[in-house]
């Protein structure tokens, strides 16, 4: 990370901190998840940095980047990045979202399809395992207050209990995150379900479904994985067993095996 640059760039009104592996390769631009931050990510990074000019930047409430007190629906996400990727000069870069970062990231590839070279979803927010748009918004909402209502070494503790497999390094950029993020991210959860079947259909670059395991907790069921891939222009699937929502944290090795694979291939 010594090399990494770092900085702040106005985009749609908003301050975004960014941290950047850089040279002179292909870019990889990383939406993540509500209540997480760009280094969350860092050992993601790490991993691709050799093949990739990987971006991370802290989505509007979240890490570093401003907190403003309304804003928080998909399309203002979507917009953020609009103008991070011309801020910063992205030639079509590959971009990749989880949960609320990948709806966020899908409306992005549906409205300007021109700005990015492929999109990699990791387990949408649209997904219905959980019960579907309401029930899964009512959950989030419990789990956000209760989240953080905890302090540091609380939530480090409670990570380690729930998921005892993660690395000590990543629980601690877990735990950093969620005592970064604003109140105000709680309007997320507000907002209308997104019509995922709309934004998918206007989607004309390729794209990674990533997916893990409903019985360990992934949003994205068999089922909704197949109704994507029915109406997408250019995409695949990849289920990922043993791994729930996070499935970059609970596979990492094959998370990693399928971006790579997917990306090589379009190279």
């Amino acid at each position: 990370m010594s090399n990494w640059s770092s900085d702040d760039i106005v985009s749609n009104g908003i301050r975004i901190r960014y941290h950047r592996t850089g040279g002179e390769k292909p870019s990889l631009l990383i939406a993540h998840g509500v209540t997480d931050n760009a280094l969350s990510w860092s050992r993601f990074a790490q991993s691709m940095e050799q093949d990739f000019d990987v971006i991370l930047y802290d989505r509007r409430g979240h890490g570093f980047s401003d907190k403003p007190d309304s804003g928080y629906t998909f399309r203002d996400h979507a917009e953020d990045m609009v103008g991070l990727t011309m801020a910063l000069g992205l030639d079509r870069p590959h971009i990749l979202g989880h949960s609320g970062g990948a709806v966020a990231a899908a409306i992005l590839a549906a409205t300007h399809p021109d700005l990015l070279a492929s999109l990699i979803l990791e387990d949408p927010a649209w997904g219905t395992a959980w019960g579907g748009w309401e029930s899964t918004t009512t959950g989030m909402i419990e789990w956000f207050q209760e989240t953080v209502s905890l302090d540091r070494n609380e939530l480090v503790a409670t990570c380690h209990e729930t998921n005892p497999n993660w690395p000590n390094e990543e629980v601690e950029l877990w735990a950093d995150s969620k005592v970064q993020v604003s109140p105000y991210v709680v309007q997320t959860f507000e907002q209308a379900e997104p019509n995922w079947r709309d934004i998918v259909r206007e989607i004309t670059c390729p794209i990674l479904l990533i997916a893990g395991d409903t019985g360990m907790g992934s949003i994205n069921s068999a089922a909704d994985v197949e109704a994507m891939a029915a109406i997408w222009t250019s995409g695949q699937a990849v289920t990922i067993k043993g791994a729930g929502h996070m499935v970059h944290y609970d596979r990492f090795g094959a998370y990693i095996s399928a971006v790579k694979t997917f990306l090589s291939d379009i190279h």
